[in-house]
């Protein structure tokens, strides 16, 4: 752990106010942060990150020339030191009136924070990525002009924390130039910028909206974190946690309490009016009376009902068992009514039918995109076809990839068009309701819609033809929510795949399934000549991992392999940079593994159905 904080950073306030989590704030200033290696997938975000800052600051140098000033400091000189050189750089070049102040340090001396219990003080500092000079009369330390901060972010839009970070420099900025600036700047990256002449697009809010909301929590809510206790806080490990380095810390602490935290979908307010009423963990919710939870329940915006399902969800963890959620008599009509609902939207097409999932005669396509969110490219399209025979068997068929090999627009069409292509083939063989398409959550057909209306210019069919493949799909996701408790602390097809696993096991059956895990450069070599890779080839990708591990600072292994959406879009962007097959192997390694995975829980979808 690094040594506790003695200054407010702009980074403090901008998770504070990302999490908003006075546990969080506590941890940073008491526990510290981690000193680890960042993973590939964080590095390639705030690789992601520099590179939009470095085009913004390009842009300017470009437009204004000596006019954008960049504070660079002095060799030689101590963290500290340095610090205070760049903020004289940066007051001088306010002084000057360049028009643009790129990285520039804000450091005043009237803006301490005191230590609650202490006689110490903490140091508000910013570090800027942008000050842009207005042309205004006032009253301020330069007279007819100020300053108004702007940060780049590679976000699509501004986000409220972002906007506190810069509230927070601009607070710090009033104090040195004597007037407040009226407005902040985010310097986005939105879709399609890069057909604009500049490469952001630059997003103003007012700093009175959220200054009185900064000046509360630096001079009252700051100080009242500062001064708990840890077993003081209240902790709830989900959703936005995931991205929160304290996230494993929270969920060991919850995990050894068996905390309700662990229950999928469980909001907070549920959580602390279950603790009032004494029911604390897990096993404790599962054998709560209708009593207690009415007494929970007289909460504003908590439900008995709501609550009683809770119940189920633990009762189904305590028992390791599932239980069926009651809504339907069998998962064959929770898929009837599921998509029967879906086809009621308007513009439903005469003679499109709900889908009975158990009939033996359907083709099965189980279907997974991959999709990099740094570029907005869906780069992979995956799909497995099963197909049915005489004797009313299903024959499996291997995974087929169509692929984008680079982030450009024609590339990610051509690998589009492929898959409607094959997609075409399958119902033009078994007929138009001959085949049903099986995928988890909503990510395909939100996506593929939406690709079809971005290259619509291509061809005026898109829309048709991926409409009618909306049509027969079924969201498994949907499907298991409808009808039955699970097991799991979250309903993630990475915990539902393996739970089905170890429910199988216990009756002595096969189901379910794990993900691959590679994890030694051996393992690598082994599933690189399973797949029939030569000899040479598999000794230059072993060559190439290596030194993209040492590019990374990485040591272990695992790091490089570890199969999750995050790291294929890792590998996608190592495999653009370094034309090297190794990494789309890895990609479809890991698309596969998700294929198998969806075709496990519709397997043991046929088997419950089965079990009446």
């Amino acid at each position: 752990m690094t040594t506790l904080r003695k200054t407010i950073t702009g980074s403090v306030i901008y998770s504070h106010f990302k999490y908003l989590c006075s546990y969080h704030t506590w941890l940073l200033f008491n526990v510290g942060l981690p000193e680890e290696i960042p993973a590939p997938s964080d590095r390639l975000l705030m690789q992601s990150g520099i590179k939009h800052e470095d085009e913004a600051l390009r842009y300017f140098l470009k437009e204004y020339g000596d006019e954008c000033m960049v504070i660079t400091g002095e060799e030689g000189c101590s963290k500290e030191e340095n610090i205070a050189v760049r903020f004289d750089q940066t007051v001088a070049a306010m002084s000057e009136g360049k028009q643009i102040i790129y990285h520039g340090i804000l450091a005043p001396d009237d803006r301490l924070v005191k230590v609650p219990g202490s006689p110490e003080t903490m140091i508000p500092r910013g570090e800027t990525d942008f000050l842009f000079r207005i042309d205004k009369t006032g009253s301020g330390r330069f007279g007819g002009y100020h300053y108004e901060v702007g940060d780049a972010k590679s976000s699509r839009s501004s986000k409220f924390c972002q906007q506190m970070q810069v509230t927070f420099y601009s607070w710090l900025l009033e104090t040195i130039q004597g007037v407040r600036p009226q407005c902040g700047r985010i310097l986005t990256r939105p879709l399609g910028v890069e057909q604009e002449p500049a490469p952001f697009r630059e997003e103003l809010f007012l700093i009175d909206d959220h200054i009185w909301s900064l000046i509360t929590f630096l001079e009252e809510e700051f100080q009242e974190i500062l001064e708990k206790n840890e077993e003081d806080f209240f902790f709830h490990p989900k959703g936005a946690c995931g991205t929160c380095p304290y996230y494993d810390y929270c969920l060991k602490r919850a995990t050894s309490a068996n905390d309700l935290s662990l229950l999928p979908d469980i909001r907070k307010i549920q959580k602390r009016h279950l603790n009032s009423a004494g029911i604390i963990d897990i096993s404790s919710f599962a054998k709560a009376g209708d009593a207690i939870l009415k007494t929970a329940a007289r909460a504003t915006g908590v439900t008995f009902e709501g609550l009683g399902k809770l119940r189920l969800q633990a009762s189904s963890i305590v028992n390791n068992e599932p239980l069926s959620r009651g809504s339907f008599d069998s998962p064959r009509d929770a898929c009837l009514a599921i998509t029967a609902g879906e086809l009621d939207l308007p513009g439903e097409k005469e003679g499109v039918s709900a889908i009975d999932f158990v009939d033996p005669s359907l083709v099965h396509v189980h279907f997974d995109m991959e999709s990099d969110m740094y570029s907005s490219v869906e780069y992979l399209f995956g799909v497995m076809v099963d197909t049915p025979d005489k004797r009313g068997r299903r024959k499996k068929g291997g995974a087929e990839f169509f692929t984008a090999h680079s982030q450009s627009p024609d590339d990610e069409y051509g690998a589009f068009e492929s898959f409607l292509n094959r997609m075409d083939e399958i119902r033009e063989q078994f007929g138009e309701d001959g085949f049903v398409i099986f995928h988890y959550a909503h990510y395909e057909p939100t996506h593929l819609m939406k690709l079809a209306e971005k290259y619509l210019d291509r061809s005026k069919d898109l829309i048709d033809r991926v409409d009618y493949l909306n049509r027969r799909m079924v969201d498994l996701y949907k499907l298991i929510r409808k009808t039955y408790y699970l097991p799991v602390s979250s309903y993630s097809i990475k915990d539902v795949a393996p739970c089905i696993k170890s429910l199988m096991e216990k009756r002595g059956l096969t189901g379910g399934h794990e993900w691959k895990k590679i994890q030694t450069i051996r393992e690598l070599e082994q599933e690189l000549a399973e797949s029939g890779w030569p000899d040479l080839q598999i000794a230059e990708s072993v060559d190439e991992v290596r030194v993209v591990m040492k590019d990374f600072e990485l040591e272990d292994a695992t790091m490089i392999f570890d199969a999750s959406a995050d790291m294929s879009v890792v590998w996608f962007n190592l495999y653009v940079e370094r034309k090297r097959q190794v990494w789309m192997k890895l990609i479809e390694i890991y698309n596969e593994d998700d294929l198998k995975a969806t075709r496990s829980l519709l397997d043991w979808f046929l088997f419950m159905q089965a079990q009446g």
